[in-house]
């Protein structure tokens, strides 16, 4: 399913968001319902719907690949969030991101601190 090249970039963007999942965890969840999987070209999204007492929310949980079809990926994305009553999409995502994100209408409103207490 995901080639050398995007094995090491999945496991890089698994890392750097904590080391909560690895690629089983996604492929139950995805088989479970809890996550969807959109993919476009070589470049993969995971989502998450979120219920919160005042929105619904979907987390755009991880992408690798390229980012010409991450691009088009996102519309998808947002299409289906649209769809399924989402009020809002999330992520987190690189400091170099917000160049591209920000012209799509995205905001930043906290950064995100890890501390591994094992």
């Amino acid at each position: 399913m995901i080639d050398e090249k995007r094995q090491g970039q999945l496991e890089r963007a698994l890392a750097e968001t904590g080391g909560t999942h690895d690629l089983g965890d996604i492929m139950k969840g995805i088989s479970s319902g809890e996550f969807q999987s959109f993919s476009r070209g070589e470049t993969w999204a995971v989502t998450s719907i979120i219920e919160t007492p005042k929105k619904r929310i979907c987390e755009v949980f991880l992408v690798v690949g390229d980012m010409s079809d991450a691009i088009q990926l996102h519309d998808e994305v947002e299409m289906f969030a649209r769809a399924r009553g989402c009020k809002m999409l999330r992520t987190i995502a690189r400091s170099g991101w917000l160049k591209w994100a920000k012209p799509r209408g995205w905001t930043t409103k906290h950064s995100v601190y890890l501390k591994d207490l094992t």
